[in-house]
């Protein structure tokens, strides 16, 4: 999901004890996107196999606006 054309799309991968409790964690993920449509078919991936997905931020204009 995040390899395309076989090359990684992920530039750092980090995990961080949750604040909920158990043994929970948190994980970041900071990927390149070429724009808003695979930004959202990545989203929709991993959030088959995940709790919660949510985009902190992004920095691409083109993926921000939507275009």
């Amino acid at each position: 999901m995040l390899i395309v054309c076989n090359r990684s799309l992920i530039r750092d991968f980090n995990s961080r004890p949750s604040r909920s409790p158990g043994w929970d964690y948190d994980f970041f993920v900071d990927f390149d996107a070429e724009d808003s449509e695979q930004l959202s078919r990545i989203m929709k991936e991993l959030g088959k196999v995940t709790k919660q997905v949510k985009a902190v931020s992004t920095k691409n204009t083109e993926v921000t606006n939507g275009k």
